[in-house]
């Protein structure tokens, strides 16, 4: 039976309704049933022939047709209910009433059942006997027993890949079995194979992708299992038909009797085949591959054995895929240790182009590459074997013209057939500064290849008519296309290793000759990020003196004790801020310069967390979290720096602190393993994005650099780690990977004796006419509110605080002020976001600004918000006070205040 394409729509083909076909396979049974009464809404012909009396829509019911002695009605409803909550389809046992099925005809029935247009999907398929019924628990087992105990011993996916067309032969009895894998391109290869001795092999054969044109692909996502058991079945047709009774075409998604496209049978007679099938590997909710099976005969394969093919597909799916990954991973691992190897090499004396060329042939075999160029400024680095410059130049000009953030091709002999490129065949790009032209880039010799194909893959010219292009190919013989002007294809893999070695360079752009003297130096070759940390250092160091400014106002009067003292307990506080900032800078210097030095000595562990905890107590109750701790009784002996050891942690319980909102949970717990003790610092805060995980111990990295920045310079995860080096540590990150907030882990090498106990002295905690004028003022640091509201307080004016947007919109709320002072830099809220939803609250409120952030663009985007004013920190309580009663004499004069600085 041949197929007449003189019929087909081929100008509508690529839109060809798959799921929709109005006909199922001559081998089953179809019940389209309401869910409610149970009446057939839709039927397959066949059944015609099946029962005695005649089907009528919306009046037979259908269970009325089922033997119910032997058949679990309940079972059936319930199981349709879950596949419909699922979106899938599930297998169900039947028997049909004897009494109504015609003589002769099979009364016991595998089935399945699905939803679609709301209709509850009854297909019916004869319990037919099948030569490896009984085995498919055997080859299950068998294909287990083999796979996993030497999955890690497994080298490749085709390895593994071999086993399961093994196993899906001998359970489905098909002559050829083929594992098909998807390429970028959507075109395939075969990589494995299992098949009879005189059918012709297709290992190793290349597939185009229009092969399987687009609706397929998605249907084969949502479809795992195909069977055409004979390709010359003619269809059963749906009744009543659409046309005539008006109704929509039934979606047969979920089915297992839906017939194929008629384009996709004649692709298969034109293989010599008369049977196949088709089992989905999906991965992720896409196609990983295709097992293909193919027959010369017809050959059915019961329902019941196609599901359990189904079901271990997903098995094999998972498998394939964590083979890949574990290969990809320890690729990446092999990587980050020669990265890790560079890195140790680095030195004042040893830049790191100079360590590239020392280990060029193990680096350049890292990305099986001929030829590596860097170029920065007039620095130009060569490895191995390169375009002359006037080609290079010529690839750079093309590179940088297509603005990719990465440029690769494996086809550099096609795109510059003029160039005197010798043997290299493809080039991978990393582009710098695109207005410099800086760059690193990588270049592959060509690799002859002889590719095998499933037919010729130029058969159809795309310049050819619609219908010849969307013909199902004619000739599956193997047609062998020599390449030998490209290059291997450059992988995702390739691509993530070229960007990191590309970061690498980034980072030791210039040896320390080249580099400037200082890190302030540094920031300037790179200014964003110099203008970032400088705003952020002036920030920082403003946020103590603004309070410590007030409250020297305060201490001119000596008559206030109460005053004097929470005045003095500010300044102190703030001068130990600011000598952690002073102390951390230093710290940078001496990293910088590779000068930290530690002092070593017999140290309890357990003292030396609870001395981080005592440095960090106040943030944290300031905050109101839960800190348990759960530690070793006793002594837990390590060899360290005590001081620089309660550094490390007190930055980790400090950024857990600032980095979870209030009232959160932070804990600290200790884990034993081997000659190691590590301690797990966890909160349930705001954790780290995913792309900055990477960076976190990278100098002057901040997790959050908008205006609701928590502060800090975004070096202390810098220091922590280059402490725990030196004391021959770990220090690892994880977030967001089935958990909220984040863990730090510090790993340190126990030491076997008793520690003298070191005995540090803890830090002393101190404790800390406008009547009818009512001010808000807002700042997360306590000490600039309190300070600010007394000495407001004392000129007459009614202050309320508050330290969060949210707290600042409920005050406001419950009572509107004449005039609200908002800091820029809030934890929850940007000042400017607090300060537009509060005006849409109540338009008479005057606003000021006062923060640390005071660059011109600053202040411009306050005055565009309407502030009368903006404040850089610090800033003395009387100028504050001046620009009140400035603008409360302005309103009573009818004016309005406009200066803003």
């Amino acid at each position: 039976m041949g197929l007449n394409f003189d019929k087909l729509d081929f100008e509508h083909c690529a839109d060809e309704p798959i799921h929709t076909p109005e006909s199922i396979q001559a081998y089953g049974y179809l019940f389209a049933v309401d869910p409610e009464s149970h009446r057939i809404k839709i039927y397959s012909e066949n059944v015609r022939y099946l029962v005695t009396e005649p089907i009528e829509v919306n009046h037979s019911v259908f269970f009325d047709l089922v033997d119910q002695n032997s058949t679990d009605i309940q079972f059936i409803l319930d199981s349709y209910r879950w596949a419909k909550e699922q979106q899938t389809r599930l297998p169900v046992e039947l028997k049909l009433n004897m009494d109504l099925i015609n003589q002769g005809e099979q009364i016991d029935f595998h089935a399945v059942v699905y939803s679609s247009q709301d209709m509850m999907i009854v297909e019916l398929e004869p319990d037919t006997r099948f030569f490896g019924a009984t085995s498919v628990k055997q080859y299950s087992k068998i294909y287990s027993m083999n796979i996993l105990p030497r999955f890690r011993s497994i080298e490749s996916v085709e390895e593994m890949a071999e086993s399961i067309v093994e196993t899906v032969r001998k359970l489905t009895g098909f002559e050829r079995v083929v594992l098909y894998k998807f390429n970028a391109d959507q075109s395939g290869k075969v990589i494995a194979e299992s098949k009879v001795d005189d059918l012709e092999s297709y290992l190793n054969l290349y597939y185009p992708a229009s092969d399987i044109p687009a609706q397929a692909r998605e249907l084969y996502k949502k479809n795992w299992i195909r069977l055409t058991p004979n390709v010359d079945l003619d269809p059963v047709p749906l009744l009543p038909k659409a046309a005539r009774s008006q109704r929509k075409h039934l979606d047969l998604t979920q089915s297992l009797l839906r017939t194929m496209s008629p384009i996709h049978l004649q692709y298969v007679r034109n293989q010599g085949l008369k049977s196949s099938m088709s089992i989905s590997l999906v991965t992720h909710s896409d196609l990983w591959g295709l097992i293909s099976c193919h027959h010369r005969d017809a050959h059915y394969i019961p329902q019941d054995i196609r599901l359990d093919c189904e079901n271990l597909s997903q098995l094999f799916s998972w498998h394939l895929y964590a083979k890949e990954e574990e290969i990809a991973r320890n690729k990446k691992g092999k990587i980050d240790r020669t990265v890790s190897k560079l890195l140790e090499q680095l030195s004042d004396r040893k830049p790191i182009w100079q360590i590239f060329k020392e280990n060029e042939d193990e680096i350049l075999n890292l990305m099986d590459a001929k030829g590596f160029v860097f170029k920065i400024s007039d620095r130009e680095v060569y490895l191995g074997e390169t375009p002359s410059p006037k080609t290079l130049s010529t690839i750079v000009d093309h590179v940088f013209n297509t603005k990719k953030p990465v440029w690769a091709s494996h086809r550099l002999q096609h795109l510059f057939e003029s160039a005197d490129l010798g043997e290299l065949g493809g080039a991978l790009f990393v582009p710098l500064a695109r207005n410099k032209k800086f760059f690193t880039a990588w270049f592959r010799d060509v690799k002859s290849q002889c590719q095998r194909w499933a037919g010729n893959p130029n058969e159809k010219r795309m310049d050819a008519e619609k219908a010849e292009r969307l013909k199902p190919r004619a000739s599956f013989k193997v047609h062998e296309v020599l390449v030998d002007d490209e290059s291997i294809k450059w992988s995702e893999n390739d691509i993530e290793v070229a960007e990191k070695f590309h970061k690498l360079f980034l980072t030791h752009a210039l040896d320390l000759s080249d580099k400037m003297q200082s890190n302030i130096s540094i920031l300037e070759e790179k200014d964003q990020t110099k203008d970032e940390f400088l705003a952020t250092l002036a920030h920082e160091l403003r946020n103590p003196l603004a309070p410590m400014a007030t409250a020297v106002e305060l201490l001119e009067d000596e008559s206030d004790v109460e005053m004097i003292r929470a005045a003095r307990g500010s300044i102190q506080r703030q001068l130990s801020q600011m000598g952690r900032l002073v102390d951390d800078l230093l710290d940078v210097s001496k990293i910088t310069k590779r000068q930290i030095r530690i002092n070593l000595q017999e140290v309890n562990l357990v003292d030396v967390i609870n001395h981080a905890v005592e440095l960090s107590q106040s943030t944290i109750t300031l905050k109101n979290h839960q800190l348990n701790l759960d530690l070793p009784d006793g002594t837990t002996v390590i060899r360290g720096d005590f001081n620089r050891l309660a550094q490390v942690f007190g930055n980790l319980l400090n950024n857990a602190a600032k980095y979870t909102d209030p009232n959160g949970k932070i804990s600290v717990r200790t884990v034993k393993d081997g000659d190691f003790i590590t301690v797990v610092c966890e909160d349930n805060g705001i954790g780290i994005p995913k792309e900055k995980i990477s960076e976190v111990f990278d100098m002057f990295m901040q997790v959050d650099t908008t205006e609701n920045t928590r502060g800090g310079l975004g070096i202390g995860l810098t220091i922590a780690k280059r402490i725990v080096d030196l004391h021959g540590g770990k220090i690892e990150v994880k977030s967001g990977e089935g958990f909220e907030g984040t863990k730090f882990y510090v790993s340190l090498p126990l030491c076997p004796q008793l520690p003298e106990q070191p005995i540090i002295d803890s830090p002393s905690q101190i404790e800390g006419g406008h009547s009818k004028v009512d001010l808000l003022l807002v700042d997360d640091v306590r000490d600039i509110t309190e300070m600010l509201r007394l000495f407001l307080e004392r000129q007459g004016y009614s202050v309320r605080t508050a330290s969060t947007g949210e707290q600042a919109i409920q005050l406001f709320k419950e009572r509107v002020p004449d005039i609200a002072i908002l800091d820029i830099g809030l934890p929850d809220i940007s000042g400017f976001d607090l300060c537009r939803r509060l005006k849409g609250l109540d338009s008479h409120t005057a606003f000021f600004a006062q923060s640390g952030w005071g660059k011109t663009e600053d202040i411009h985007r306050s005055q565009e918000l309407g502030f009368i004013r903006h404040f850089v920190k610090p800033v003395k309580p009387s100028r504050i006070v001046e620009a009140v009663e400035d603008y409360i004499r302005g309103r009573s004069d009818g004016e309005e205040g406009s200066s803003l600085t």
